[in-house]
């Protein structure tokens, strides 16, 4: 929908919630009689909300797991970066921590992966040398979303300089 190269949070969530809206609808006790569809909308885009805190919590278990080093030193580094506006492929040079997370989840994957969608998922997932840099950037960027977004709920992160650069999923109050 943005044109981008490689998927992020923001894209997996704006799909999700035009996939709700155009295939479900909540149950009658979730809506009054009296709502109008935007109200709909919205409850339909909490429960978006909830199912990415939920994924990105699930998933950033694992990579905490995995990672190792100071977790606040990675964050900061993490904070930094998303927070620079300069080049990812030369600003990760100056953050060894951050970087060596971003290697470790590239090198993670499942043993048996599923069949490939395209050319530059299989470049993604092999060697990331010789990719075309605007998608590489992207690339390195969503992991660094993902990163953030596991190191904020670990209180390792404790805030983000500008939170608006980055999806953020909230946490469905009850």
């Amino acid at each position: 929908m943005r044109n981008g190269s490689v998927t992020n949070l923001a894209d997996a969530a704006e799909g999700l919630k035009l996939a709700l809206r155009g295939r479900t609808r909540l149950r009658a006790d979730l809506i009054g009689f009296d709502e109008q569809p935007d109200a709909a909308m919205a409850k339909s885009d909490e429960v978006v909300e909830d199912v990415m805190w939920y994924a990105v919590q699930d998933v950033g278990t694992r990579i905490l797991a995995g990672i190792d080093g100071d977790h606040k030193f990675i964050a900061g580094e993490v904070d930094e970066l998303l927070t620079t506006r300069a080049s990812l492929a030369g600003s990760l040079e100056s953050h060894p921590a951050a970087s060596e997370a971003l290697s470790w989840m590239h090198e993670t994957g499942p043993v048996d992966p599923a069949p490939l969608v395209d050319s530059l998922e299989e470049q993604l997932r092999g060697s990331l040398e010789g990719i075309d840099p605007i998608a590489l950037g992207e690339y390195r960027f969503s992991a660094l979303e993902l990163l953030a977004n596991t190191l904020l709920p670990a209180k390792a992160l404790e805030y983000l300089r500008d939170h608006g650069l980055i999806f953020v999923p909230r946490r469905m109050e009850v």
